[in-house]
């Protein structure tokens, strides 16, 4: 499980990750920044998760570009004791 708060350089971990630091990875919780720099979007951090067999859920903060992601591999094998039961399936908060 990762657990990250890298303040806006969480574009720059996943884009980076080896396929098979990737492949060691059940669980990540971030913390995203979408002001920290140009073509920052929450789909733009999606894109590797979902490449990489993740199933992935936002929720924003009151703080616009602010917010948090969790994205599990296999959501009925992991549940991180950070969020409790979070229901993975369901679709983000707006």
């Amino acid at each position: 499980c990762i657990r990250d708060s890298c303040e806006g350089a969480e574009f720059e971990i996943l884009s980076t990750l080896s396929q098979a630091g990737w492949q060691k990875i059940k669980a990540i919780v971030l913390e995203y920044h979408l002001l920290s720099g140009p073509n920052r979007s929450v789909a733009r951090l999606r894109t590797p998760l979902t490449m990489q067999g993740f199933q992935s859920v936002t929720y924003p903060l009151a703080i616009p570009g602010l917010g948090y992601l969790l994205a599990l591999r296999d959501p009925t094998a992991v549940r991180p004791p950070l969020l409790g039961s979070i229901d993975i399936t369901q679709p983000s908060p707006s």
